[in-house]
């Protein structure tokens, strides 16, 4: 237990000192670009407040610690872990909102609309068509970047949106495009079917933390040897077990479920008509040199917070562009495959998602 509430209380110290150079960075740019008055104090006050959960949580663990009850301490020091995980993120977010005014870079609404009657819209039309959904509306984003979108919907028609920097990609590079949106839409990904999945991974996954508690307890009130033995036997089983609830459960356990469909999306869209592998490999090969070219630019706190803080919802660029290129189909080996790997991402220094 005392392992567990240390681990919680190195994880939101570090998510709070990381919050806390990003504050001290912005106060020092508010200074210097002598900004209006109140941009000064909101900058102070994110530096007193984003180390607040470091300050409070030792007081929460200790007097969680002198309680009988071992599941009323694991909840305290979870719940206290989350807490100072969402207390991060919230200030975080009021953070960056403040060094976009002083950048004076601020979030720009974008346009969707139908998608041009061109020969593209028809080629990409019958593309859907041919992979079997029919249901489907095309519309463009005026969005530069390059990037595409799926919606399912069990009632109405789903849909899928390009970005405007698709167009300037080769067609075979917007069927692929496309391909992986139309895996999302078969597989419903982040509907609240996909939610569903979430929500029964994490909760069977705590029912059997708690079953082997409360079973060890049983067992050393009435065979304290025997409990011992059981406990040694089963350590390795336990360890494997800790990885699992490292991934599903240590801060939010989307990133691995939005990952998975990602990567699934990728390997699928492979094997659908009129889909070039040599196009995916293309595609994913250009995102691998934007992505390194967008992490180089970021300061070092902003790196590790998007690597273990951020919720991003794709693995890296380079780990997807590995995968297409040494192909293979997918299978349900590779649920198990990828939380290893997420495991070795976060254990290594390259977070969730391998950056």
């Amino acid at each position: 237990m005392f392992i567990i509430s240390m681990f919680c209380f190195l994880l939101i110290t570090t998510a709070n000192l990381i919050l806390c150079a990003f504050s001290v960075h912005v106060l020092f740019l508010s200074i210097k670009k002598k900004a209006e008055e109140s941009k000064v104090p909101q900058a102070l006050i994110g530096v007193i407040f984003s180390i607040a959960p470091t300050v409070i949580l030792p007081f929460i663990i200790s007097s969680s610690i002198n309680k009988d009850s071992t599941f009323m301490i694991i909840l305290t020091v979870v719940s206290s872990f989350f807490v100072g995980i969402s207390w991060t993120k919230k200030w975080w977010v009021f953070i960056e909102s403040l060094e976009n005014d002083l950048e004076n870079s601020t979030l720009t609404e974008y346009e969707e609309y139908d998608f041009p009657y061109t020969p593209l819209r028809s080629y990409l039309y019958n593309l859907c068509n041919r992979a079997g959904l029919t249901n489907v509306d095309l519309f463009l984003s005026s969005q530069e970047s390059i990037n595409g979108f799926a919606r399912a919907n069990h009632i109405k028609s789903n849909s899928i949106t390009l970005t405007k920097g698709c167009l300037e990609l080769p067609c075979s590079e917007i069927a692929a495009i496309v391909g992986h949106e139309i895996v999302h839409i078969k597989y419903k990904d982040n509907t609240y079917m996909a939610v569903m999945w979430r929500i029964v991974g994490g909760l069977f996954l705590s029912t059997l933390l708690i079953a082997y508690i409360t079973l060890i307890q049983l067992v050393n009130n009435f065979w304290p040897i025997t409990g011992e033995i059981i406990s040694i036997l089963t350590l390795p089983i336990v360890i494997i077990y800790g990885c699992s609830m490292f991934v599903f459960l240590t801060i939010d356990n989307r990133r691995y479920w939005y990952q998975i469909q990602e990567i699934r999306a990728d390997r699928l869209a492979c094997e659908l008509p009129d889909i070039e592998h040599s196009a995916m490999l293309a595609f994913l090969r250009n995102e691998v040199v934007r992505e390194e070219e967008w992490f180089k630019k970021l300061y070092w706190y902003k790196k590790i917070y998007y690597r273990y803080y951020e919720l991003l919802e794709h693995p890296s660029a380079k780990h997807r562009f590995k995968l297409i290129n040494n192909y293979k189909k997918w299978s349900l080996v590779d649920y198990g495959a990828h939380m290893v790997q997420v495991t070795k991402w976060f254990l290594s220094g390259k977070g969730w998602n391998g950056l």
